[in-house]
């Protein structure tokens, strides 16, 4: 997910949208450093992650195009969700999360899934 409120904080280039972001960078970096880490390996740390969530951002749906209830409606079955995302091991999550037999989950962006899958399969986390 986005650690910021939504998309257009990883999208707009105004100066305010600007500073939020390295405020933020600033901010995970210092949360890295309180886990243990070296300034400058939280610095690489939280480079990744604001390009991580950035790459979602561009990917996720505006606030007016989440307010679409039937634009957010996506039921799919594990088949349909692992052509989605190939990448991602569902039956492992749901199973983890307490949810080994449900039958359809509603993918409310399926753009954003595919953005994920594909991207963070080639980004080392």
């Amino acid at each position: 997910g986005l650690g910021l409120p939504d998309r257009d904080y990883y999208t707009k280039d105004d100066e305010k949208s600007r500073q939020t972001r390295d405020e933020y960078v600033k901010h995970v970096a210092r949360i890295f450093e309180l886990l243990g880490d070296a300034p400058a390996r939280a610095g690489e740390e939280a480079a990744t992650v604001i390009k991580i969530e950035t790459r979602l951002a561009e990917n996720s749906t505006t606030r007016v195009q989440r307010r679409d209830p039937e634009a957010n409606y996506h039921p799919m079955n594990r088949a349909q969700l692992r052509e989605l995302t190939p990448h991602f091991d569902w039956n492992f999550y749901l199973t983890a999360i307490g949810l080994p037999t449900v039958g359809k989950i509603n993918v409310g962006q399926p753009d954003y899934f595919k953005a994920a899958d594909k991207f963070l399969s080639a980004v080392p986390v």
